[in-house]
């Protein structure tokens, strides 16, 4: 699908094509009109890795080389009878039926691009919302969040493990470490009224020792580790050592 400004940039490369390949007899300057700005300032000014906007230049070169030729701004649905006519084609254009396989003309790469990630985070999302599994995590992640998984990316070593131990349960917390030795009472230790998890701590958890919580629907990453780090003592990692 072409954007208003490349399909702009088309209509005078094709214009100017179709007049080099069947030039008609006896002219000798060449007057492009557009009611397009961003066009017109590409195409003198072509710096743009656009393939399209380089084939326009290089077709400009060639007009150049056996016309006198000018390229000129008119203002839109103003009455100009040659802008008007192209406006009306255009709108008709809309209108036609296509033959052949798709595509029928060029796409542009950031368009490609951008279907490709729409489609991906799609999946992604898809894929993670039905999972039946990792319920803690879901908890922080209803859905993927790109920004958010890619900051936690950007601390160190230490941070980025603590912080995965806490956003998946997968901790030295009651609850988790109940899970593995049964013995141990999953109840948090605080307060004594809820299971003791990350997320019970963070959010939920009445007692004065967690007193700021996080809000759960839009917490954000640094936050989130400092608070970790005021409490991360809590976490007890030699329950295997605790003689029963």
């Amino acid at each position: 699908m072409y954007t208003v400004f490349l399909s702009e940039v088309r209509a005078i490369y094709l214009a100017v094509d179709k007049f080099l390949n069947n030039p008609p007899p006896k002219v000798h300057s060449v007057h492009i009109f557009s009611d397009s700005t961003s066009a017109i300032q590409a195409i003198k000014h072509p710096t743009s890795n656009s393939k399209l906007i380089q084939l326009t230049w290089q077709s400009l070169n060639a007009l150049d080389a056996r016309y006198k030729w000018s390229l000129t701004w008119v203002r839109g649905h103003a009455g100009n009878k040659g802008n008007e006519e192209a406006d009306t084609l255009a709108k008709a254009g809309t209108r036609w039926g296509v033959m052949g396989p798709p595509p029928f003309i060029p796409i542009p790469f950031n368009y490609i691009k951008k279907a490709i990630n729409n489609f991906t985070l799609q999946q992604w999302n898809n894929y993670w919302v039905n999972r039946p599994d990792c319920r803690q995590t879901k908890l922080w992640f209803p859905k993927p969040e790109l920004k958010k998984s890619q900051l936690i990316l950007t601390k160190n070593r230490l941070e980025v493990g603590l912080l995965i131990r806490w956003l998946t349960g997968h901790c030295y917390l009651a609850r988790h470490q109940s899970l593995i030795y049964p013995e141990i009472n999953p109840t948090c230790n605080l307060c004594q009224q809820g299971e003791e998890t990350p997320w019970h701590l963070l959010t939920e958890c009445p007692h004065p020792l967690v007193q700021n919580k996080l809000p759960p629907d839009h917490w954000e990453v640094d936050p989130l580790l400092n608070l970790i780090n005021k409490i991360k003592f809590l976490e007890v990692p030699d329950y295997a050592d605790i003689n029963y």
